[in-house]
């Protein structure tokens, strides 16, 4: 076997096309997001890490390259989405664990890999951490859903939901995810977290929506819309992506029903998967809210290495 990083121009885009059609594969995973992370981030391109074996391709992982001066930064994938390697097969990579670790630590390079599928053996160098984040399989069908899984309690909040009016309607103009973003903007910035400006919510819209993987909603008290969710969606798995709402509304249960109604869309869709996203260390309500809807835990590896020469120039420029 042997394992090189390719740009996108040069790899082999058919066989990761055929890749991201596998059970295992994310939204992040598709070249539409790809694509959509090289038009908001500055100086990004698109390459891919590609396993092959006598001519035939094995698996491949999408990363993100930007460069400035001597300091590189490679991830898969940026603003902690799923990223890691895509195989064609079980194939053990366990022996190409040191040509990978050289190809994802040149001289200069901050690396980050959210190996999803923990395909990845651990790097020498490397710092290696677990993420929790929970999912909810939904082969059974929504009736199974909502008498079997949801615990009570969820079942209760949705029932005052709906007994009070509350309502969803997608989001399907850049007026109505302007509403999204201001509820958004504001829950995060509550959580101190990082988030994307309007221009690139749009464009996430603009260029994601076409292909079916933004999916977005509004709940409405009335006519006053109360709190929001952004999706995304893709042939097997579902991801909850981003969330707003306005505190004094939540005695309504809105992000309930919302994410209710997005488990119904991700069953019509064919999902197999609704990923409820990553969970914080030390969130209990967050783990008690996710598991009220009978979403089970799931862990990841996480890699990270951040070059001699960076942490100099940090050091030097701080």
């Amino acid at each position: 076997m042997k394992v090189e990083l390719l740009p996108k121009r040069d790899a082999p885009l058919g066989f990761y096309e055929e890749l991201t059609a596998k059970p295992e594969a994310t939204p992040f995973h598709t070249v539409e997001w790809l694509a959509y992370l090289e038009k908001i981030i500055s100086g990004a391109q698109t390459h891919f890490i590609v396993i092959e074996e006598d001519s035939d391709f094995l698996g491949m992982m999408p990363v993100i390259l930007r460069k400035k001066g001597p300091i590189q930064w490679i991830s898969s994938l940026p603003y902690g989405t799923y990223g890691g390697f895509l195989m064609k097969d079980h194939v053990h990579i366990k022996p190409l664990a040191e040509s990978l670790r050289q190809l994802l630590s040149p001289k200069g390079a901050v690396t980050h890999i959210i190996d999803f599928n923990n395909t990845l053996p651990p790097l020498k160098g490397f710092s290696y951490s677990i993420q929790l984040y929970h999912f909810i399989e939904l082969d059974e069908g929504y009736d199974y859903i909502w008498e079997k899984v949801y615990n009570n309690a969820q079942r209760n909040s949705q029932r005052v939901a709906r007994k009070r009016g509350v309502t969803a309607r997608k989001i399907e103009t850049e007026r109505e995810l302007r509403i999204f973003y201001d509820m958004y903007r504001t829950t995060y910035a509550e959580k101190k977290s990082h988030t994307f400006s309007f221009e690139q919510l749009n464009l996430l819209m603009k260029h994601l929506k076409p292909s079916g993987i933004f999916h977005g909603l509004l709940a409405y008290y009335g006519e006053e819309p109360i709190a929001g969710v952004v999706n995304l969606f893709h042939p097997s798995m579902a991801v909850g992506f981003l969330q707003g709402s306005i505190r004094k509304y939540l005695y309504l249960r809105p992000v309930n029903l919302l994410i209710d109604e997005t488990i119904r869309d991700a069953i019509d869709r064919g999902c197999r998967i609704f990923n409820l996203g990553v969970t914080p260390k030390n969130a209990e309500g967050t783990v008690k809210f996710k598991e009220s809807f009978g979403a089970r835990r799931g862990y990841f590896p996480v890699q990270s290495r951040t070059s001699l020469l960076y942490r100099a120039a940090k050091f030097f420029l701080s």
